[in-house]
């Protein structure tokens, strides 16, 4: 009787552990690969930088280093996406959101400046239109005040 009770007494003692390591062991391999929602963030974000990177295309601006930053942190993510097991999955999110945040914040950059430098070509051409409006405008009126 007595090995029996110890029996049962080491079964109730262990067995919450077990149940705990079980739980544990489920949570470790659903945090194997990206969740549905993370993959749908950093899609969202590729296409805003994609946008972007069209933006640059059409204006026929260089943007080849930030060509490259995006070819890798995209290969870097199919990969993620697409690997069955991901030795760390919280290590490779944390990687690929600083990839993404260099690249956003060089994208946003070149994106502000070429707006900028937009803006300047925009307000010299209507500076330099209106300076030669003028000059028209004052030599008809001194031609013809010189006539009188």
């Amino acid at each position: 009787m007595n090995k029996t009770k110890f029996f049962i007494l080491v079964f109730l003692l262990f067995l919450p552990f077990y149940a705990f390591s079980a739980k544990e062991e489920n949570l470790n391999l659903a945090q194997k690969t990206f969740s549905q929602e993370d993959i749908q963030l950093f899609e969202n974000r590729f296409k805003d930088i994609k946008g972007h990177l069209d933006f640059f295309n059409d204006r026929a601006v260089e943007y080849n280093e930030i060509l490259k930053l995006y070819t890798e942190a995209d290969k870097l993510f199919r990969d993620f996406k697409t690997s069955p097991d991901v030795g760390d999955v919280a290590l490779a999110k944390e990687l690929l959101e600083s990839k993404l945040s260099i690249l956003e914040e060089k994208v946003r950059l070149k994106y502000v400046s070429i707006r900028k430098m937009e803006i300047l070509y925009t307000t010299m051409v209507f500076s330099g239109l209106g300076i030669i409006i003028f000059m028209v405008i004052y030599s008809i009126y001194m031609y013809l005040r010189r006539k009188k």
